[in-house]
């Protein structure tokens, strides 16, 4: 059974989110979404796609130019063609009705995190925070266990947790 997704409604006056009202996006057309919206996958798809556009050296020329993400955006969350590096993770992440995403993966260690979460009212950055937070857990972890060959992250599992609590609406 494939999820339901939902958002939470925009009072139409003032813009602001209504966690009162919960909407069901399931219904909602994949054709705005383009190619993409024709894909139905799970998180292992998320976890391979992540994994290939890591480490497959026909990929480099993704991430050959990679830029900056803003103004106000961290120096290591860049940009490239058709995905994101994140410090020395590879991926993407991204929003459809109801839902958003983001699968990232080391192409050193083979460090790999995906998520996808069936609520798109906390926007399209939600996903991204949580895959970080527990990148940096599972980086955190894998070092108390005496791991080698681990990425340095330049965040940390609290930032990433409050980026999320004071940038994405809260239901």
């Amino acid at each position: 059974t494939a999820p339901r997704g939902y958002s939470a409604a925009i009072d139409p006056g003032s813009g602001a989110v209504r966690c009162d009202v919960r909407r069901d996006l399931t219904e909602a057309s994949p054709s705005a979404l383009g190619a993409a919206g024709g894909a139905v996958t799970d998180l292992e798809d998320l976890r391979r796609l992540a994994t290939g556009i890591a480490a497959s050296p026909s990929g480099d020329a993704v991430w050959a130019d990679a830029v900056p993400q803003g103004q106000g955006r961290p120096a290591w969350l860049l940009a490239g063609l058709g995905g994101h590096q994140v410090g020395p993770l590879r991926g993407f992440s991204g929003i459809a009705p109801g839902f958003v995403t983001a699968a990232y993966s080391d192409p050193v260690s083979g460090l790999t995190v995906a998520v996808s979460f069936n609520s798109s009212t906390p926007g399209a950055d939600f996903a991204g925070n949580a895959a970080r937070a527990l990148a940096s857990i599972a980086v955190d972890a894998g070092a108390a266990a005496g791991a080698a060959d681990l990425p340095a992250l330049p965040w940390t599992a609290e930032s990433e947790r409050n980026a999320t609590l004071t940038a994405h609406a809260r239901c």
